[in-house]
């Protein structure tokens, strides 16, 4: 629906843009007889009208995506009891090892 909406704004405001002369053909009279000159005014707004209908169709035929990953709230966390070494250079270093289950 929205798709639809945002074409007919836009072909809307296409329409208004095309110039009142560029509807059919203007006739210049020389010597007596009308000589028709075709000017394509509607080009240029006919371009933009549609690159932005374009892009419109495009935004909401393709939304973004998002995933949101779901992590249990029930892991507990185990971890073993506090070790300390010490290192050739007198240096005291404490670890532990911690495991999710």
């Amino acid at each position: 629906m929205r798709t639809f909406i945002i074409s007919a704004v836009a072909t809307c405001l296409l329409a208004f843009a095309v110039p009142a002369q560029a509807h059919g053909h203007r006739y210049v009279h020389r010597q007596y007889y009308p000589a028709p000159i075709y000017r394509p005014y509607w080009v240029a707004p006919a371009v933009i009208g549609g690159t932005i209908a374009g892009a419109a169709i495009y935004h909401y035929a393709n939304p973004p995506v998002t995933y949101v990953e779901t992590v249990p709230a029930n892991r507990t966390v185990v971890c073993t009891e506090w070790r300390e070494t010490r290192t050739e250079d007198g240096q005291i270093k404490q670890e532990r090892t911690c495991v999710q289950q």
